[in-house]
């Protein structure tokens, strides 16, 4: 269930007069669960003999690809069944055009959350976008966020923690209440192996396949807002 409206409408009323009504329209949304999956090249089977931690090295790498996988459906999702939408292309999610700089830009955006009542759990930045914030000088060539070359400074913007994705559009950041955000993980990844087939038990070889199988449920839009950080 998503909400589509929230308009409190909470008064003052006197004794025996007609009370307000507040709106907190919800519409069913329906979805389903996608299997996002990869195979490996055809290994020979003999490297899994020869070289101990092959299936563990395969394991990691594999498992990897799946997660980037499920950043990319999670930040923007094509909502083309079994896909999801993602956040960017969900409706109801706000937008903050550029404000003076960075800070003021997402400073904004902070505002309109709150303004509509909502709290800002953290930001999500592109790895460069978020060197930019973090070598930002003044005019006197000091860092604005207070760090140097010898130290990382804590990732956070106006108190709020920030995490990073190479799935947002370069120059666009994200900031909201992610705990509107749900990812229902119905199999957790599993990695398996097979030398079925002409192609593979003939040669001895084998592939690898990893995969799980998730979905995503955005239950209130209007609580994240997407942030332009580049200067028109």
């Amino acid at each position: 269930m998503r909400q589509t409206v929230r308009s409190n409408g909470a008064a003052v009323v006197a004794i025996g007069a007609q009370k307000p009504t507040s709106s907190y329209t919800l519409e069913r949304i329906e979805g389903e669960i996608a299997t996002v999956a990869h195979l490996s090249e055809r290994i020979p089977r003999q490297y899994l003999g020869d070289y101990a931690g092959l299936q563990q090295f395969l394991g990691t790498e594999m498992g990897y690809g799946i997660q980037r996988a499920t950043d990319r459906i999670i930040i923007n999702g094509s909502g083309t069944a079994p896909e999801s939408s993602g956040i960017l292309n969900t409706t109801g999610v706000l937008a903050q055009p550029y404000a003076t700089d960075v800070f003021g830009s997402c400073r904004s955006a902070m505002t309109r959350l709150a303004e509509a009542g909502e709290t800002a759990t953290a930001f999500v930045f592109t790895p460069t976008d978020w060197q930019a914030v973090e070598t930002l000088r003044d005019a006197n060539e000091r860092f604005q966020l207070g760090a140097a070359p010898s130290t990382t400074p804590a990732r956070t913007l106006w108190s709020v923690p920030v995490v990073l994705s190479t799935e947002l559009p370069a120059g666009t950041a994200l900031v909201g209440d992610f705990r509107t955000v749900t990812l229902f993980v119905r199999e957790a990844i599993r990695l398996d192996w097979s030398e079925a087939g002409p192609e593979l038990f003939d040669k001895n070889a084998v592939k690898f396949r990893a995969e799980n199988r998730v979905g995503l449920a955005l239950t209130r839009p209007g609580a994240l807002c997407t942030v332009d950080i580049t200067a028109a």
